[in-house]
């Protein structure tokens, strides 16, 4: 009995840090939280393993929300148990950014899209990326008119 509340004490006492995302569906107000939303693809990548940051240099080929320079630079945590977004080099991407201490950011839990395939990546999932985002570029060209 002694070792089952030892046991007990040490699971519900030690922390854990992992990224949990509440799902939402895409609407108004994604678009308002968001400072940009832009699509294009990311042309270099690089880690800054001090501040344990993915840096992420984007050229935008199109923008939905907030007109920006045409290569941007976004952050996003290294790992996706920190909410990071696994971005690689010529990966093509709809990002929903935010803005902190004049810092552009994206997330795990944003409405972010890719719509490149990947080698050895199922084309089911693929097909559904491409849904997805024909989806969001139909939405974000409205609320832009609104």
């Amino acid at each position: 009995m002694k070792h089952i509340c030892l046991l007990f004490i040490f699971l519900i006492s030690t922390s854990s840090y992992a990224c949990s995302c509440m799902s939402t569906e895409f609407g108004r107000n994604t678009y308002k939280q968001a400072a940009y939303i832009v699509k294009g693809e990311a042309i270099n990548v690089e880690i800054d393993e001090e501040k344990y940051q993915r840096i992420i240099t984007f050229r935008v080929d199109e923008s939905y929300k907030k007109s920006t320079e045409k290569t941007i630079t976004i952050r996003t945590a290294i790992s996706g148990a920190a909410c990071g977004l696994g971005v690689n080099k010529n990966d093509e991407w709809l990002f929903f950014v935010y803005e902190y201490e004049g810092e552009k950011f994206v997330g795990l839990c944003g409405k972010h899209v890719r719509f490149n395939r990947r080698p050895n990546e199922a084309k089911a999932r693929y097909k559904a990326n491409c849904k997805l985002m024909k989806s969001y570029t139909k939405k974000l060209k409205k609320y832009q008119n609104e």
